[in-house]
């Protein structure tokens, strides 16, 4: 065991230590984790608090009562140690080092309380836990049917349906936020391939710049000159009923929009999509 620990630690380890420098990019909207927030990460990991918290209780009496004694004792304890010493330790790191008590660096402990509760059920007649394990099915049933519909807010294929049917070839497109988390421009990468409008804006790709969004240009009017029609197309997560969607465009999608005006106006579910055209010569 110290021999396969060691070398599945010295394997992590550098990759964990150069993950560090990434910090900043990855995890700047995370605040230290309060306890609240300590103590709801079970219904985090499993998607519902209910069944969260349902399935740590069960797994709580896998656990050995005093005077009991089975063969299976230890394996509880060590498993049990498996599921809260990771928790304890990534706790820790989010309150001395780094916030980081997010949910999807707990999610590999979900199948270790699954099988903590069905080593509790186990004790219990056939019937008891077939109907505890009905009810929890039950009460996790429609968060999971919610995931499976609307697993985001943002209809990214309702955008790229759009720019399919109405742009045209010499179109082309402005994304904003640019470092926003929506990945708007990788989105329409995916579902239009080279079908989609020129990034009128994009100076050096993610995969040139080694970073998670591309750079633009500095001079906006003049990387748009020529384009006879530019779309923008606005992640919408914070518009708000009755202000413009220029909202969420930088200063210098605006600037890069000074010579064009607005002909056409879609709202999608969480974004906002316009098409400019440049403005008639006085």
């Amino acid at each position: 065991w110290a021999l396969a620990t060691a070398a599945g630690v010295s394997a992590v380890l550098p990759v964990a230590l150069n993950g560090l420098g990434q910090l900043g990019a990855q995890l700047n909207w995370v605040f230290p984790a309060t306890l609240d927030e300590l103590a709801a990460m079970p219904g985090a990991i499993f998607g519902s608090a209910v069944v969260g918290g349902a399935i740590a209780a069960i797994a709580v009496f896998a656990l050995p009562r005093r005077g009991e004694n089975s063969g299976n004792d230890g394996w509880s304890r060590l498993l049990w140690l498996s599921v809260l010493v990771p928790f304890g330790l990534l706790y820790a790191v989010d309150q001395l080092v780094a916030p980081i008590f997010l949910d999807r660096y707990l999610l590999f402990l979900v199948p270790t309380l699954c099988a903590l509760a069905g080593r509790a059920m186990a004790t219990l007649r056939w019937h008891t836990a077939l109907a505890v394990g009905l009810v929890v099915a039950a009460v996790g049933l429609p968060a999971q049917v919610d995931y499976r519909v609307q697993h985001s807010g943002f209809d990214y294929q309702a955008v790229a349906e759009l720019l399919r049917t109405n742009a045209r070839p010499g179109d082309g497109v402005i994304y904003a936020p640019r470092d926003g988390w929506e990945f708007t421009d990788e989105a329409m990468r995916f579902y239009l391939g080279q079908n989609r409008p020129k990034d009128v804006l994009m100076q050096t790709s993610e995969l040139r710049a080694a970073s998670l969004w591309a750079t633009e240009c500095t001079d906006g009017p003049a990387c748009i000159a020529g384009t006879p029609r530019v779309w923008t197309v606005i992640a919408d997560d914070v518009h708000a009923p009755g202000q413009p969607s220029a909202l969420r465009l930088s200063t210098a999608d605006t600037a890069a929009l000074s010579t064009y005006h607005r002909v056409e106006h879609w709202d999608l579910r969480g974004f906002i999509v316009d098409l400019y055209l440049p403005r008639p010569a006085k």
